[in-house]
């Protein structure tokens, strides 16, 4: 039955039927993995959370960049094996960013790899920023002449902030130091 108000008898050209037939067999099966995720959370809970919305936005827009786009494709189980290895104890901060570089999105090592290990561990941890970085200078002395850029050193010196901070009595950690310079 058509549709109503609709001019056409049918809606597929010949051969469309079979040619969506064909393009729905390539779609990548593990594309739509994190969209699962989230139905069954709403479903669970009756509700979304921000981060439920979040991965929806990041399901649909974020795709458009070939970094998203690639790691879209990645299996879960790709993704929470690699990242079970960067959390493994002991591993040096370099080794953690490494650990992460086969996933698409990872493999410059700084901005996504910096959320990800603040977001498990902001005691140890913090967000590289570019506005950050370059409001540094306003408050780190002209003596430190390193490379913030590089993450294992951008840490290091949120670490030995954090310990400066605390010893004057109040308690910080490195992902505080982030936020203080970001702002």
């Amino acid at each position: 039955m058509p549709v109503q108000g609709c001019g056409a008898i049918t809606l597929l050209k010949p051969g469309a039927a079979a040619t969506l037939a064909t393009k729905l067999l390539k779609y990548p099966p593990a594309y739509d993995e994190a969209l699962f995720e989230v139905r069954a959370r709403l479903v669970a809970h009756g509700a979304a959370t921000k981060m439920d919305l979040a991965a929806l936005i990041c399901w649909k827009y974020l795709p458009r960049s070939p970094w998203m786009q690639a790691l879209q494709n990645v299996p879960n189980t790709v993704v929470r094996d690699t990242t079970a290895e960067a959390m493994a104890p002991l591993l040096s901060d370099q080794a953690r960013i490494q650990a992460l570089a086969p996933l698409p999105g990872f493999s410059r090592g700084r901005a996504l790899a910096s959320a990800f290990f603040t977001a498990w561990d902001p005691l140890q941890f913090g967000v590289q920023d570019d506005r950050a970085l370059r409001k540094r200078s306003r408050f780190i002395s002209p003596m430190c002449t390193c490379s913030w850029v590089n993450l294992p050193s951008y840490w290091a010196h949120l670490r030995e902030l954090a310990t400066e901070l605390t010893s004057n009595g109040a308690a910080w950690t490195p992902r505080m130091v982030d936020m203080a310079l970001y702002v």
